[in-house]
């Protein structure tokens, strides 16, 4: 707004004389840029959940801390990615525990292995009972989990005790190819159906800044898990703005290098394209 008043200063000195187009088309570009970008005080959280090499505390940026426990940490084997693993009390309440010590931390348990079907869902209201008996205090989500899709809708009824006993909702809203307005649909969907599943309850959404298609490899000519271009990531980031309460950045620690077949392990640096349109969404939308 100070921009928009010192065009109109200036447009209005008598001893400068200001063709009348340009002063138009400044004011049109300044009130573009603010439709673009607009400061506003919705409330957002902004998460930290990267896993890159070096990534440090990056609260002095305004992102938060959560904690995210993943399956070794939850259940026993005896196999990857088996119907047969059973969560473990033992290490679910180890999880309980050590998140109350921050209880001011939200924690998700991301268990993947089982879906969406009743006996999982039991399962995972199991789960959360435990985690909850121990340690009350703490905010805890069950990773994109309800998920909406033709099976949630099967097992909604099964769902509702996971429903209850869930803070907030994690929905994974990765890329997982090139048309970003597919994308954007689909992200738009998905968290229109679960502010109906769930109303009231807060959407954080877990976002990537890569190309979710790691079972591709890092072939030449594939998207692979390489970095999405910063203005796909910042188009998205704008898109789930007024839409969810808060995004979750995530990532492991590895990459596709885009230019050969090889993995490659990139070290956290603030001036990544990805963290610099972070920042730059933060600041338009007083995000601190």
């Amino acid at each position: 707004m100070s921009a928009l008043r010192s065009l109109v200063k200036l447009a209005s000195w008598p001893r400068v004389a200001f063709p009348l187009a340009a002063i138009t088309l400044a004011l049109n570009l300044v009130a573009t840029t603010a439709a673009a970008f607009p400061a506003t005080a919705k409330p957002f959280s902004v998460f930290n959940s990267v896993a890159y090499d070096g990534t440090p505390d990056l609260s002095a940026y305004g992102i938060r801390s959560i904690k995210t426990i993943y399956e070794a940490d939850l259940d026993d084997p005896p196999a990857s990615h088996s119907n047969d693993r059973q969560f473990s009390m033992e290490k679910v309440d180890n999880a309980a525990q050590s998140a109350g010590k921050n209880p001011g931390e939200l924690v998700v348990l991301d268990m993947e292995t089982w879906g969406w079907n009743p006996a999982a869902m039991q399962k995972y209201a199991k789960a959360l009972q435990e985690f909850k008996r121990l340690n009350p205090q703490s905010k805890v989500s069950m990773f994109n989990k309800p998920a909406p899709s033709a099976v949630w809708r099967i097992y909604q009824s099964d769902a509702k005790p996971l429903v209850d006993h869930i803070d907030f909702l994690t929905p994974m809203l990765y890329t997982h190819g090139a048309d970003a307005a597919a994308w954007a649909k689909e992200a738009k969907l998905i968290v229109q159906l679960l502010r109906q599943e769930a109303p009231g309850k807060p959407i954080y959404a877990y976002v990537w800044p890569q190309y979710n298609a790691p079972h591709a490899g890092c072939k030449q000519g594939s998207l692979g898990a390489q970095f999405l271009p910063a203005s796909v990531w910042r188009s998205e980031l704008e898109t789930l703005y007024p839409i969810v309460d808060g995004v979750i950045l995530w990532s492991p620690r590895w990459a596709c290098s885009g230019s050969d077949e090889e993995t490659k392990y990139p070290k956290f640096d603030a001036k990544m394209p990805w963290f610099v349109q972070t920042e730059a969404f933060m600041k338009a939308h007083n995000i601190h």
